[in-house]
């Protein structure tokens, strides 16, 4: 195993996720961090800004395209590899096992299929980086290096605020592993610790300032559905392992003699976020993708342990662990409904529901017919706008309608979509709008705010379809934060 077979397996890991991303449409997540890029700030409702900034960054550099939107994702998830060969050799490993890890990294499922621009998939990329400088300051102790893990480590918590989850796993180690405890009496050390602080700074002044309306409150504190649900645990680890694919039992049988050796790094990282999450996730729908330092790491523990040991052949543990995934597939399509544990993670089934799937194909056609509807009244002299009843839908009718003009959210949106109470006052309707209906509890509220209001299109089936277009006349909303938000069907 060399060097020509990792970057081979990189190639094509970049290609297929280009085909991917080209072939899949676009997500309302996706759709409402594109939006974000066009409101760039020091922080959000629910997530930082780095995913907001990539997004901004792409737009610019490719255009409108699934690609476009998609590229910082794929080149994230794609470089972890390169990364993970790097971090191996630099913790002092051979090249073939610093290939295998690069190898094993990129089999990791959740990695495989990272082209989705939703934050996990290129914080992944940052966040491993960070790993890679730290292990090779660990090696040189430079002050260079030191500075460049806390460059990065700070864009990483700009990233995504599971960053915290790096920074316990790191002062653990500090704590429990003789190279660790001599940070803290190097200089050097401190001053990456400082320049992470001071990256990361804006994002933390900007959610001390909200209070309550901040990031941190809301991932904290509103998300929590305050209830000891054993059902979310099971559900967790079965959704982990599927994650992690066939590095996940054996991480987890090699780590307890890793913590001692040369992977104590990985190990602990491993370790550490996986239980806090498997913790939270019995108080919490708390999503299996967060643990996503741990996931990186169970490669290379799998690797270093490995090569400590070679007499433990890794590739027939790895063999078993490919055999024991499909045939707990098999098992969970023969013997179980499949739903039945990613519902605990998608109540509503919004994500893998047939009708919201279906209803991402019908977002283009939609977007196509609504801006063609306000050409033609435009015509007519009728000035009109957009609006729409989902956050979701706003962003992907955005996306895909000519011109991309903005949607008005009506109601107020709760949960991830407050952003756009924010954006609503700054792009307010016409007295003539087209409606995008995609809920129909909310075409009542429409008519109780328009004087007059016609159906003009629809998408699907006549009795349920996906999305509906009405063309509303004389609509006067309520300011901002006075109708009541419905959670109901947002995620």
């Amino acid at each position: 195993m060399n060097r020509r077979t990792l970057f081979i397996l990189v190639g094509v890991a970049l290609a297929v996720k280009f085909a991917f991303a080209v072939m899949t449409p676009l997500t309302p997540d996706e759709s409402l961090h594109w939006m974000q890029g066009h409101h760039l700030a020091w922080g959000f409702r629910d997530h930082p800004p780095v995913t907001a900034f990539l997004s901004f960054l792409s737009r610019t550099a490719c255009g409108v395209s699934l690609p476009g939107v998609r590229l910082f994702a794929i080149l994230s998830t794609t470089a972890c590899s390169l990364i993970a060969f790097g971090i191996l050799k630099e913790a002092g490993f051979s090249e073939e096992t610093a290939c295998r890890g690069g190898i094993l990294t990129q089999l990791v499922p959740m990695l495989t299929f990272g082209f989705i621009m939703v934050p996990v998939f290129p914080f992944a990329g940052i966040i491993f980086a960070a790993e890679y400088f730290f292990v090779r300051a660990l090696r040189t102790d430079r002050l260079i290096d030191h500075l460049l893990w806390g460059l990065v480590l700070g864009i990483s918590a700009l990233s995504y605020y599971i960053t915290a989850t790096a920074v316990l796993g790191v002062t653990a180690f500090c704590i429990i592993d003789r190279r660790g405890r001599a940070c803290f009496s190097s200089g050097k050390f401190w001053a990456g610790v400082a320049l992470t602080c001071a990256v990361a700074a804006p994002n933390i002044w900007w959610n001390l300032g909200l209070g309550k309306d901040s990031a941190v409150w809301f991932q904290l504190v509103d998300r929590s559905p305050y209830a000891f649900r054993p059902d979310f645990f099971a559900a967790f680890l079965a959704i982990c392992i599927l994650i992690v694919g066939p590095t996940f039992v054996n991480t987890v049988i090699r780590t307890p003699k890793s913590l001692s050796g040369r992977g104590a790094l990985f190990a602990i990282l491993f370790a550490l976020p996986l239980v806090g999450f498997l913790l939270v996730s019995l108080v919490r729908e708390a999503g299996a993708h967060w643990a996503i330092v741990s996931f990186l790491n169970a490669p290379l523990v799998v690797a270093a342990r490995g090569e400590e040991r070679p007499h433990s052949r890794w590739w027939t543990g790895t063999s078993i662990g490919y055999a024991s995934l499909v045939f707990a597939i098999l098992f969970a399509g023969l013997a179980l409904d499949p739903q039945q544990i990613v519902e605990h993670f998608d109540p509503t089934g919004k994500l893998v529901g047939r009708r919201r799937t279906k209803s991402y194909f019908d977002s283009r056609e939609t977007a196509v017919k609504a801006r063609e509807w306000q050409l033609k009244l435009a015509e007519e002299g009728t000035e009109i706008s957009f609006v729409t009843d989902k956050w979701g839908t706003a962003g992907v009718m955005s996306f895909y309608t000519p011109g991309h003009p903005y949607y008005y959210v009506f109601p107020d949106p709760p949960r991830h979509g407050r952003d756009y109470i924010l954006w609503n006052e700054s792009h307010p309707p016409s007295k003539n709008v087209i409606f995008v209906k995609s809920a129909y509890r909310f075409v009542p509220v429409m008519r109780e705010f328009s004087k007059e209001m016609k159906r003009l299109w629809s998408s699907g089936p006549k009795k349920r379809p996906a999305y509906v277009l009405y063309l509303c006349k004389g609509f006067e909303p309520p300011p901002p934060g006075e109708w009541p938000s419905d959670d109901e069907d947002e995620e």
